[in-house]
């Protein structure tokens, strides 16, 4: 909103660190991405250098908060334009990606997937994008990732697969849903 752009462009003009961290460690950029500003308080920053790399205490960075459902697709494909580190690990080793399939942000997983991002990366729980989407019970998601080639037996680090996340993790019309497209797509 306007309110956020002159804020920003006021305090950027009293020379503010563009990189200081709140005391939850994120950075303005952080914020701007998440939801607390539009994308023209993202090209100020930028345009004042902000580390769009940065992380947070929890290791995340601006580009994860994008890829969730707060952040919207302009701020996103503003931060893969810019080159963030499509491929970069929060403290549990999830990558943008992952953040993006767990709030079902299906065109984030598009453009993070066509700026390079890994499909088969795993959190630190051997999570991937794939199995936190069905976690979730996002079946467009879900159907999404298979499109473009998600590992569809792949096991976690302690020997679950897609298919087992579908039948522990979800119930009723969901859950039938689920073990359906992903039996389709050869789960075992």
């Amino acid at each position: 909103n306007v309110n956020s752009v002159n804020v920003v462009r006021a305090l950027l003009e009293k020379h503010a660190d563009v990189n200081a961290k709140n005391n939850g460690g994120s950075t303005a950029l952080m914020q701007a991405t998440d939801k607390y500003g539009g994308v023209e308080v993202l090209h100020l920053l930028l345009e004042k250098h902000a580390d769009m790399n940065a992380k947070g205490s929890d290791g995340s960075t601006a580009l994860m908060w994008a890829a969730s459902r707060n952040g919207g697709i302009e701020k996103l494909r503003l931060l893969l334009e810019k080159h963030a580190d499509v491929n970069a690990k929060d403290n549990n080793q999830g990558t943008a990606l992952i953040w993006a399939a767990a709030d079902g942000n299906v065109e984030g997983i598009e453009a993070l997937l066509d700026a390079g991002a890994d499909l088969h990366a795993k959190n630190v729980k051997g999570k991937t994008a794939l199995m936190r989407a069905i976690q979730e019970g996002r079946v467009e998601m879900v159907q999404a990732l298979l499109r473009k080639g998600a590992k569809v037996n792949d096991e976690d680090a302690i020997g679950k697969t897609p298919l087992n996340y579908a039948e522990e993790d979800l119930e009723g019309k969901a859950r039938i849903e689920m073990l359906r497209i992903l039996k389709k797509a050869g789960a075992q």
